[in-house]
């Protein structure tokens, strides 16, 4: 008989976010000589923006080939605090960040370095109920809210090395979900964890 443990244990589904502080440089040509590209798969969070010159732009490249960008600043002020912060997406393609001026300049950018998956909020969840039929185990599982989400179960042996679980899940509507597993898995632990989606 298959033995498991539900565990409903509030989880920051988040990995490392790093603080940065990006320096920009052109020559006097107005050549970029310091620009920065955010990671594939990353999303920077840009909180402030130190210029030397109020005459220098920052920008960034939409394109990859620095054929399309759009200013990030390009107003009379030196320092800049973004409300709300001004997210450059990593896709691998764009998210460049340089400088344009006719002089030999500086300019710092500070923000947060995320994943691009942890720019969703989590939602909260636990397990309901189990059940078992047809060779399957049926997990329910309640989220606290019903808006769209991505849901995982995830499976250990133990508290610290937790794994994807192969399951199925269905959404009842509500918050609701099932999840199918197959009935003849070890004894395992199981836990669930959501994230709001577009």
């Amino acid at each position: 008989m298959t033995a498991a443990v539900l565990l409903s244990i509030p989880t920051a589904a988040h990995s490392e976010v790093e603080a940065k502080n990006i320096i920009l440089a052109c020559n006097a040509g107005g050549n970029p000589t310091l620009t920065y590209q955010t990671p594939s798969g990353k999303v920077l969070v840009v909180h402030h923006l130190l210029r030397l010159n109020p005459d220098t732009e920052v920008r960034c490249t939409v394109d990859g080939l620095g054929l399309l960008t759009y200013p990030l600043c390009a107003g009379p002020e030196v320092r800049t605090a973004f409300s709300p912060p001004y997210l450059i997406v990593g896709d691998g393609v764009g998210g460049q960040l340089s400088l344009v001026n006719g002089v030999d300049d500086r300019a710092v950018v500070s923000g947060l370095l995320a994943d691009q998956s942890d720019m969703y909020a989590a939602i909260p969840s636990q397990f309901t109920g189990l059940a078992h039929a047809d060779n399957a185990m049926d997990l329910l599982i309640q989220l606290a809210s019903p808006r769209p989400n991505i849901l995982r179960i995830e499976e250990a042996s133990d508290l610290s090395s937790w794994f994807p679980a192969d399951a199925s899940v269905f959404n009842r509507g509500s918050g609701e979900h099932d999840a199918l597993l197959a009935a003849d898995v070890p004894t395992q632990m199981f836990r669930s964890r959501a994230r709001a989606r577009k």
